[in-house]
């Protein structure tokens, strides 16, 4: 499993989820199915913590190099923002 070559990854992927989670307190999380370790993680995660969110995994769809792009831009722009507001939260993140 991919774990064993990236040692704290996915304990980091659980923590920034955690997180966002608490922030946003959604009712679904959408992950793409091919990152089923990580869906494995979250769900695992989301059980111990206590987390009320259901994790719905997707089928991965090919998306077109003007639409990916745009979908990059706006997924940094969204990440600048998150993490703008995390840091009011937690200024040592």
């Amino acid at each position: 499993m991919e774990g064993l070559y990236r040692p704290g990854h996915f304990q980091g992927v659980a923590q920034i989820v955690s997180l966002l989670f608490r922030i946003v307190t959604p009712d679904r999380a959408y992950f793409g199915e091919k990152d089923f370790q990580q869906i494995a993680v979250i769900r695992n995660m989301i059980k111990s913590e206590g987390i009320d969110v259901e994790i719905v995994a997707c089928a991965i769809k090919i998306f077109n190099l003007h639409t990916l792009d745009c979908v990059n831009s706006l997924h940094y722009r969204g990440l600048r923002s998150l993490h703008r507001r995390i840091q009011t939260i937690s200024p040592t993140f």
